[in-house]
């Protein structure tokens, strides 16, 4: 249902390197909520 793997995200934070966690959870909640602007009919 789109959900994130909570247990895999300290490992994702080390293997990238990530400093600042809570800006890559605001980043990856941006990416799983867009939504692509209707075309016009």
């Amino acid at each position: 249902m789109g959900g994130l793997d909570w247990a895999g995200l300290l490992l994702v934070v080390e293997l990238l390197g990530v400093s600042d966690v809570e800006a890559l959870l605001h980043r990856l909640h941006i990416i799983k909520t867009h939504r692509p602007p209707k075309e016009p009919d």
